[in-house]
């Protein structure tokens, strides 16, 4: 796997996000392998969509996405406000981003109406 992410190939491409009815999409069913799906749900994003938490609704998942390596740290804060009440932040692991040009793309979901 460790190659497969160094050379930059998508090795995740079966996932599939299937949106719960009447959550105006903010509530997934997310599929990465048949026959299991897993509820992901989008509970904070910013309106220019520059970042999204997602989280699981037994709150023992929890992820901080952000469009940009780097998240201003008043943005960070202003989420972390937010999320504290529901979220132990104490078990929050920060991943380094500081992955130089190359990216690489693992998760390109694709919606199933």
């Amino acid at each position: 796997m460790q190659e497969e992410l160094t050379s930059g190939k998508n090795i995740l491409n079966n996932r599939k996000a299937f949106p719960e009815k009447g959550s105006n999409n903010a509530k997934l069913k997310v599929q990465f392998f048949w026959p299991f799906r897993g509820d992901y749900w989008i509970i904070d994003l910013a309106d220019d969509y520059s970042f999204a938490v997602v989280g699981t609704p037994d709150r023992k998942s929890l992820w901080i996405l952000s469009r940009t390596s780097k998240m201003e740290q008043e943005v960070l804060d202003g989420i972390l406000s937010r999320i504290k009440e529901k979220f132990d932040l104490g078990l929050l692991k920060y991943t380094n981003q500081d992955c130089g040009e190359k990216i690489v793309q693992l998760f390109n979901f694709k919606f199933v109406k």
